[in-house]
């Protein structure tokens, strides 16, 4: 089964949460036996997935000049402007445009012919409209959309008005064959909003196993002059986007004073784009996105994700399980994910409970060790390879509508 995922382009560095759920998807699906193609707003050239690597393939001439015909050049333009009117924010248009830019449901459509597609799925609902188009035009092909979030209630949570958003995305989830989401609880949001249920197929996010099993912490702890014996807490996530800018503000204005009490060593490494200078702190060290992401959380002693708004899942938080560290998540953090209170991970959701875990976890090793332990055996059903299988089975007809967190389980 051949498979083009319809994306965003900035997927290299793999430095967010969204490009490294789609590449670990294209890889995963990639290694099922046929290549796996993935379209972006490049309008030069899509990639293509052959046993997890991915290698630059030029669009045909022809597409490459239809493109830019003034017509389809303007008709792009006259997509930003209509986004503006649905009331998507400018920031986010490049996620929304392709619902409205023919020049994208052309790429789809050429890469669907010249690679012979079956499956077209979109990474938000943004791109459903040109996985949709794509495989009507293919014909035989299907179409699916996956919700890294509600996207209308991620943006209503954030200030906007959603008024017109929401029935336009509805529109688009119904066009498509199938919906995937990454949590029981967002699929319970769509079907409230008037999706079918059964059309719905709950696929967690994935983690990488080998790699978060293997950081090199020392190197980190050396290279910001934090003493081998130093408490550390580690958080990171994209940090220009509102849930973790949030986070920060908690830890540096919230949390920080009240440990330092008690741990005057403490150190707090905070990773991700975009640093809030603002929250500058002689304790906190923000290094910045960084390549070696399981170095930083192997410098840790304990993981925290300190998250009180957003939608879908923290793959953060699987990657710190998969990485054995003890894990301090808020109930919002931790959503979407079946774990166990005080098995897998503690849960706070105030500051003197969060406090209270983590000082607790710092004059414990032993419970330390423990959670640790518990974190990484539930992570290990969660490898990336058991997400492409699931979206493999789903696309031959196995197990739709269903929540596949119960199969990683067993």
């Amino acid at each position: 089964m051949r498979f083009c995922i319809l994306t965003r382009g900035d997927l290299f560095p793999t430095d967010h949460g969204a490009a490294v759920k789609i590449v670990r998807t294209a890889e995963a699906l990639s290694r099922l036996g046929d290549p796996c193609c993935v379209v972006t707003d490049d309008r030069d050239v899509y990639l293509r997935f052959v046993d997890g690597e991915p290698e630059r393939v030029a669009y045909p001439e022809k597409l490459r000049a239809a493109e830019e015909w003034p017509v389809i050049r303007g008709a792009g333009r006259l997509a930003e402007r209509v986004l503006s009117k649905l009331g998507y924010p400018s920031e986010e248009h490049f996620l929304y445009r392709p619902m409205l830019d023919p020049a994208w449901w052309m790429r789809a459509v050429a890469v669907g012919e010249v690679e012979d597609i079956d499956v077209f799925q979109a990474e938000f609902p943004g791109y459903g409209v040109a996985a949709w188009v794509a495989s009507r035009f293919k014909g035989g092909s299907r179409a699916s959309i996956v919700q890294h979030n509600v996207e209308w209630d991620r943006l209503h949570a954030f200030g906007h008005d959603v008024s017109r958003i929401r029935p336009i995305e509805q529109w688009v989830l119904d066009r498509v064959d199938d919906v995937i989401a990454v949590s029981a609880d967002d699929k319970a949001r769509m079907v409230e909003a008037g999706t079918l249920a059964d059309k719905i197929t709950v696929i967690p996010h994935g983690v990488d196993l080998t790699r978060f099993a293997w950081g090199a912490g020392v190197n980190v702890r050396e290279r910001y002059g934090i003493a081998h014996d130093a408490p550390v807490l580690f958080f990171h996530g994209t940090l220009h986007y509102w849930p973790n800018t949030e986070a920060v503000r908690f830890i540096v204005d919230d949390l920080l004073s009240g440990l330092l009490d008690v741990l005057p060593d403490l150190r707090v490494i905070i990773a991700g784009q975009n640093p809030p200078e603002y929250y500058a702190h002689p304790a906190v060290v923000t290094p910045g996105s960084v390549e070696r992401l399981e170095d930083y959380i192997a410098a840790a002693d304990v993981c925290i994700c300190p998250i009180f708004a957003g939608g879908g899942t923290r793959m953060k938080l699987m990657e710190y399980m998969a990485a054995g560290k003890p894990v301090v998540s808020t109930t919002k953090g931790a959503e979407g994910i079946p774990y166990t209170a005080g098995t897998h991970m503690l849960i706070g959701d105030d500051v003197d409970t969060i406090s209270r875990h983590i000082e607790r976890l710092f004059a414990d090793r032993q419970l330390r060790q423990q959670l640790g332990s518990a974190a990484r055996r539930f992570a290990e059903a969660y490898d990336w390879s058991a997400v492409g299988d699931a979206l493999g089975s789903l696309y031959e007809g196995e197990g739709r509508g269903t929540d596949w967190n119960a199969k990683f389980a067993s």
